[in-house]
């Protein structure tokens, strides 16, 4: 028998083109940096679970929220409500357009002002009344953000209005200036600490504050657009050990190409996606479709972008992307993150319900997780092999005091594919050990001949227990060429 040799599990989704060259993917899980004290650098693990939190009645999907204090207003549907902490909801009122919606917040007091844009309508929201703001001086704005004491108001020819400070209903005629370097419009406006980012299909400008009659001014300006609006996140992410004010979306080139999915360093917009996530954006037929959302937890700062039929999450803390996909669905159902007094919340995209997310709880509101590790090709390239047994180093024990026999003796689903995933082999259930079953042993014996190419080995778990995988070893004979 030949000594077992470790081989890759992969630390991220990044198929390729055509499945021959390159199959992994990393499903509902995530890489940890374990550093020089854990058995292996990047140890895999399960996404958190889902509970429910409460549910906007007559929310048909919920499309933007932001936290003011210690409750949350959030869009679904076309109505706006109130949620608080406990849970209780509180309708606010309506929204009537279907469209990509923004929303900021000001400082006023006692009494926070809500701004809210969406399909050229803007709101204020205050102490649970709405109002929609009427001002013959300001045309249709496309977002809304919070930069300084005044809102930002967006339009599409370019120019963009702020209002009085910490006044979302004063508008005068006079307050706007120009993102004026490319005659190309504006999208999104966001913030990224005290700067003012304007993106437009073509170029994105930096106005900073200044003091004078206009509270901002232009400061630089990067050849690189806005692909979609919805992609658009401002966040503080944990990179390179260091905490940054950044600004994540779907770029363009400066001919409106798309060019992958940046982040910014300064004045300088660096491409983050690798190109299966490229592909997914590139293949979407309705950009309109695509939404960002972002959060932190436990140390990570992660940035969703989902589409019709996919979603893709990035660690801003590794820098590697994951998928997650929802029981029956080919994308993640939650489509909002919000933090309302250290719960973390996050709304489903085509229904009213909020969602509680937990790492001690195993289901998305009662859905099975299904969490799988697709490996890179495992091959000795020109040779064949014969493969006799594949080790896998699951976290042990992990099953329940339950009379549910898939609880109480949780089994990790086991397969593989000699052709990039096209075709898989017969699932093999292993047992990864009863509660408190530390010793049990992962094998898989004897899968037979493999051709020059090699195969993708795929690990997929979907009982509600904790789980995990630190390596994976083969027991192989390399043949003739």
């Amino acid at each position: 028998m030949a000594e077992p040799v470790p081989i890759s599990l992969g630390v991220r989704s990044n198929p390729g083109r055509h499945g021959h060259d390159g199959a992994a993917r990393l499903i509902n899980g995530y890489a940890e940096k374990a550093g020089e004290e854990g058995k292996i650098p990047y140890p895999l693990y399960a996404i958190d679970g889902q509970q429910a939190f409460a549910t906007l009645t007559g929310g048909t999907g919920v499309r933007a929220g932001i936290v003011v204090e210690d409750r949350a207003k959030v869009v679904s549907g076309r109505v706006l409500y109130n949620v608080d902490g406990g849970g209780a909801v509180t309708t606010i009122g309506g929204i009537p357009s279907d469209g990509l919606v923004t929303m900021a917040r000001n400082r006023k007091t006692p009494d926070p002002q809500v701004g809210i844009v969406c399909d050229g309508l803007y709101f204020i929201e205050t102490n649970l009344t709405l109002q929609q703001v009427s001002d013959p001086d300001l045309p249709p704005p496309n977002s809304v953000c919070f930069a300084n004491g005044y809102f930002v108001l967006t339009t599409s020819t370019g120019r963009y209005y702020v209002t009085a400070i910490d006044e979302g209903t004063t508008i005068d005629g006079l307050d706007f200036a120009n993102a004026e370097a490319n005659p190309d419009g504006l999208l999104r406006g966001v913030t990224r600490g005290t700067t003012l980012v304007l993106l437009g299909p073509l170029s994105t400008e930096f106005h900073e504050p200044v003091d004078g009659d206009f509270p901002f001014q232009r400061q630089s300006v990067i050849g690189t657009g806005c692909y979609a609006a919805g992609s658009v996140a401002s966040l503080t992410a944990v990179h390179d050990s260091q905490s940054i004010d950044t600004v994540i979306w779907a770029a363009t080139d400066l001919y409106g190409n798309y060019a992958g999915v940046m982040m910014l360093n300064g004045y300088t917009a660096v491409k983050i996606s690798v190109h299966a996530v490229d592909r997914s954006v590139q293949n979407e037929t309705d950009k309109s479709s695509i939404l960002a959302t972002v959060w932190s937890a436990y140390g990570y700062t992660f940035y969703s972008l989902s589409g019709s039929t996919f979603t893709w999450v990035y660690d801003t803390v590794t820098g590697f992307w994951h998928e997650r996909v929802s029981y029956n669905l080919t994308r993640w159902r939650s489509s909002v993150a919000l933090n309302i007094g250290g719960k973390l919340l996050f709304g489903h995209y085509n229904s009213g319900k909020l969602l509680q997310g937990l790492s001690t709880v195993y289901t998305e509101d009662g859905d099975p997780i299904i969490w799988t590790v697709q490996t890179p090709p495992v091959h000795m390239y020109p040779h064949r092999m014969r493969v006799n047994a594949v080790y896998l180093d699951m976290i042990p024990g992990v099953g329940l005091n339950s009379t549910e026999d898939y609880l109480a003796n949780p089994n990790v689903m086991f397969d593989y594919s000699r052709d990039g995933g096209a075709h898989w082999s017969a699932q093999r259930f292993l047992p990864v050990g009863a509660q408190g079953a530390r010793l049990t042993r992962v094998v898989a014996r004897r899968l037979g001949l493999m051709r020059e190419d090699g195969f993708t080995l795929r690990v997929s778990m979907s009982a509600a227990v904790i789980r995990g995988i630190t390596g994976a070893a083969i027991d192989a004979d390399k043949l003739a060429v």
